[in-house]
């Protein structure tokens, strides 16, 4: 029996007291950047919990059973930013398969870093190379449904691996291969080929091989991007979404009205169609799906499930806003969630019966809680409404035992576990190792304060004030307005794991400075129109209007200092701030983290060469890129000073375009600093790095007088 009501105490360990004593030591550098963070978790049906800790630039594996304490598998200590990707259990004996390292190399070691396929005992032991087993490299792993064996794929093969050791390879495709899919009895795998990379057009196909014959058929193969295939129960049929084919699109092109998406089913042993859903061609048609796969992302999971009683449940953005549907096969669908509130992610129990998602609330939109499907029952939230801290990312390890993370505004995002089988337990324990200063942050804001304001152009701009406690009580301070990166991402008022933004602001709220961090259009969670607008990064400023009418809020606050206004962004955040600083003179100064200054070259970047589109509408559309571009707007600049910071490693943003940026405004008298990190990736990886960067960021506020 589910029991929902008070299910998990999911209230934090920590409690927050708007009245609690700021104490006057600022939080340093170490006690921010030291907080452990999980960066990949592996769960398994009869499994220990599995998962990562990132501790400034050392990885390690953590693992925890039913009972029991938990157990570090691994102790490195070395600050060279090597990652571990975790991949499976293996047996005989029982020990962890994973991945660890790769080419990034942030340490500037004097040999080229790769990824090292690694095992090691689940009773402790050193990890020992597990290369010889396997072959060579384990990409999107898949457990068989007897636990025996894994399929994994290898560029264009699929292979299949006994645990215990012995690999068969089932096939070679034409094009890379992802997304293998065993069937309910373990005899044949579904997968999904991409045809893009053989130069035969943008399409995809999911197939079906017989584990044994090695016989293999493609499902219905048509015009689109197939993806997210899943077994029915009886393992005769195979759903799947196939994307609808949009010729010659650009990165800024409207998604919203894209061509129309289909929920196919098919015969898994004809291949043949059985039934097939399309959306209506309207607004919202084009497929939405959940970060584990949106758009063309062939190697796509979680977007489509098939649910014990017959239904298939999906994403669809028919209101406006991304929502869970469930499809009879033959049928329509039939809204299963709110309609005006956007559904971030979903997982499904292995037996099918239950599905766990998780959203803001109705009327709050600021907040991230956990919900679920029992059946064909209404969605019912099972945290207890704590507006300090958000729930998402959640994983079934069994029928009713889920992790998740979770986060509070002086709590670091951590890793959760609990029961929904009252039967088992139903407190909900910690895993993941706490920060070493977590009475320390008592000292932060208390909840933080959530606004809406109103664009120039009409439109809502969302934003998050955090009122410095270490601030002069009767005085105006500084204040750091933040512009997320992404774009399509969202900032919550809690300490989530990222680099460029928690622990740098948090450093500097601990030492007087106010900050804003704004939800700027063109963001997530907030509908399909304020996804989509008319006028964001290259297609123009509207984004960064926001940011700058954010900060004009800002300024008028009491507690303000008008004059010590500073903005400050990272990647898509970076090219907010340096175009805000052209259009507007509310800033005082701008911290721009890998931004994109021109989005011509950036486009080009993406795309190898010129945009492929027809040569009339390509002109138009990097005139307009180049116009809403910070490089094109550089002689309005002011005599605001600008920091510029940038790993010149970085595969995301190009390292150019800090270059460019940088002899721009040099040529035309402008206050410039540059810092830049050797080896470095997108987000820094070294904790001697990320130390540097706050130094860097600190002493720029010193130099120009931005201190409180």
């Amino acid at each position: 029996m589910i029991r929902l009501a008070l299910a998990f105490m999911f209230l934090a360990a920590v409690p927050v007291h708007a009245g609690a004593r700021a104490e006057s030591t600022p939080l340093t550098a170490a006690e921010l950047l030291e907080v452990p963070d999980v960066t990949d978790v592996l769960v398994e049906s009869g499994k220990p919990v599995a998962w990562v800790e990132r501790t400034g630039g050392a990885y390690n594996i953590l693992l925890r059973g039913d009972a029991g304490p938990t157990v570090r598998l691994t102790s490195n200590s070395a600050d060279d930013g090597q990652p571990i990707r975790l991949i499976a259990f293996l047996t005989g004996p029982d020990r962890l398969l994973f991945a660890s390292g790769d080419a990034q190399n942030p340490a500037n070691l004097p040999d080229p870093t790769t990824a090292r396929l690694l095992a090691v005992p689940l009773a402790g032991g050193a990890a020992r190379d597990a290369a010889a087993l396997f072959g060579g490299s384990v990409g999107d792993p898949a457990v068989s449904p007897d636990g025996r064996r894994i399929a994994f794929v290898r560029g264009k093969d699929l292979l299949v691996a006994d645990r215990g050791g012995g690999v068969r390879r089932l096939l070679t495709a034409r094009s890379r291969l992802a997304a293998p899919v065993w069937s309910p009895d373990g005899s044949r795998i579904a997968y999904v080929v991409d045809r893009s990379d053989a130069d035969r057009g943008v399409y995809s196909m999911v197939g079906v091989v017989d584990v044994e014959s090695r016989e293999t058929r493609f499902l219905s193969p048509g015009i689109g991007a197939d993806h997210n295939p899943v077994w029915s129960a009886d393992g005769a049929r195979v759903a799947f979404i196939r994307l609808g084919y949009q010729p010659r699109t650009w990165r800024f092109s409207d998604l919203g009205d894209h061509a129309p998406f289909s929920v196919l089913v098919a015969d898994a042993a004809t291949g043949e169609v059985r039934s097939e859903w399309r959306a209506p061609h309207a607004r919202g048609s084009h497929f939405s799906g959940f970060a584990a796969g949106e758009d063309y992302d062939i190697g796509a999971r979680g977007n489509l499930f098939w649910s014990a009683n017959g239904r298939l449940v999906f994403p669809y953005e028919k209101t406006g806003f991304r929502a869970l549907y469930a499809l009879v096969p033959g049928g329509e669908p039939v809204i299963l969630t709110p309609p005006d509130i956007e559904v971030d992610g979903a997982v499904q129990s292995p037996d099918r019966r239950r599905i766990l998602y998780w959203s803001p609330a109705a009327g709050d939109g600021a907040r991230l809680d956990l919900y679920l499907i029992d059946g064909k029952a209404a969605p019912r939230r099972l945290s207890g409404g704590d507006r300090a801290a958000i729930r998402y990312g959640a994983r079934f390890v069994d029928d009713t035992r889920i992790v998740w993370r979770e986060a509070g505004v002086r709590i670091p995002e951590r890793l959760r576990t609990g029961s929904l089988d009252d039967s088992r337990g139903g407190k909900a324990e910690t895993l993941s190792t706490p920060a070493p200063a977590q009475a320390r942050f008592a000292m932060l804001p208390g909840e933080a304060e959530t606004l809406t304001l109103a664009a120039p152009d009409g439109g809502a701009v969302h934003a998050i004030l955090y009122r410095s406690r270490q601030a002069p009580a009767n005085g105006r301070a500084p204040i750091i307005v933040h512009a997320h990166g992404g774009s399509r991402d969202k900032a919550y008022p809690v300490w989530q794991s990222f680099f460029g933004s928690p622990p740098v602001l948090r450093y500097f709220l601990s030492r007087g400075y106010h900050v804003m961090q704004v939800n700027y259009r063109s963001g997530t969670g907030y509908g399909l129109e304020f996804r989509e607008p008319a006028s964001y990064g290259a297609k123009g400023n509207a984004d960064v209007d926001d940011f700058i009418a954010a900060a004009r809020h800002a300024a008028a606050l009491p507690f303000v200092d008008p004059a010590r206004m500073i903005a400050y962004g990272h990647s898509y955040g970076g090219h907010i701030v340096a175009a805000a600083l052209a259009r507007s003179d509310v800033f005082a100064a701008g911290v721009d983290s890998a931004g994109v200054g021109d989005w011509v070259y950036e486009m080009e970047s993406d795309s190898g060469g010129p945009l492929p589109l027809r040569i009339p509408e390509r002109l138009e559309i990097e005139r307009t890129a180049y116009a809403s571009s910070a490089v094109a707007q550089l002689d309005n600049w002011g005599d605001e000073p600008l920091l510029l910071l940038h790993g010149d490693a970085d595969r995301s943003a190009a390292m150019q375009q800090t270059i460019e940026l940088y002899q721009q405004l040099g040529r035309r008298g402008k206050a410039v600093d540059a810092v830049i990190f050797p080896g470095e990736a997108h987000a820094l990886r070294l904790l001697r790095n990320q130390r540097r960067y706050i130094g860097a960021v600190e002493a720029f506020f010193r130099k120009h007088g931005l201190t409180p």
